[in-house]
């Protein structure tokens, strides 16, 4: 029973198993999107709520698609009409997802018009405007005196270049964990390690 039992244990060796990580389009990127962007603006989040969509395929296969809309207050419009955006509708899930933390600011350039502005797979064409140690209760003077709405104003004139307004800090609590990386598995089993020889001592014994 024990030799069947660790022949069971070493077959998945046996076989090479691969895990593919994800695949998205290149995601668009705040820097180059705002130069010639339709919007430009702040957005707070108020509140997300869980969407769930089925789409039925040529095959008549249904798919199931789990996502989130953030219902959003546009607090600064730098270009664009905005008034009529009421929400910011995303993927949250490991590969490409897209995280977005209620109270939270964001700066976002996007050429989409509609009320419902849709983002991408690891979409960067925003970021996290608030500092790490956040208060949710911010004073009225907040984004006046905010790094990102001045950097993105001062873009705007000409006085700075686009890629400077939303750093690494900006984009980092926009990204879900990322995809588990490929794994590969070898084709051969486990072989134990060699021992390691000892060398013959060179020293003669004192008498």
């Amino acid at each position: 029973m024990k030799y069947i039992t660790t022949i069971l244990w070493l077959m998945p060796l046996l076989f090479a198993v691969q895990v593919n990580a994800c695949e998205y389009p290149t995601p668009p990127d705040f820097s180059k999107i705002a130069p010639t962007a339709v919007r430009i603006f702040v957005f707070r989040v108020m509140r997300l709520n869980v969407r769930e969509q089925s789409v039925t395929g040529s095959d008549g296969h249904v798919n199931y698609f789990v996502g989130a809309d953030a219902d959003v207050l546009v607090q600064r419009t730098f270009r664009g009409e905005t008034s009529n955006i009421s929400t910011i509708r995303f993927y949250n899930g490991v590969c490409g997802g897209v995280n977005l933390i209620i109270g939270h600011h964001y700066l976002i350039a996007t050429n989409q018009t509609a009320e419902v502005i849709e983002l991408a797979p690891a979409d960067g064409s925003l970021g996290d405007i608030d500092p790490l140690n956040y208060d949710p209760s911010p004073s009225a003077d907040y984004l006046e005196t905010n790094k990102y709405v001045i950097a993105v104003a001062a873009a705007l004139e000409g006085k700075k270049p686009f890629d400077l307004v939303l750093d690494a800090a900006a984009h980092q609590s926009v990204s879900t964990v990322p995809p588990p990386p490929e794994i590969k598995i070898v084709t051969e089993p486990c072989k134990p390690k060699p021992k390691p020889v000892k060398k013959a001592s060179t020293q003669k014994k004192a008498k």
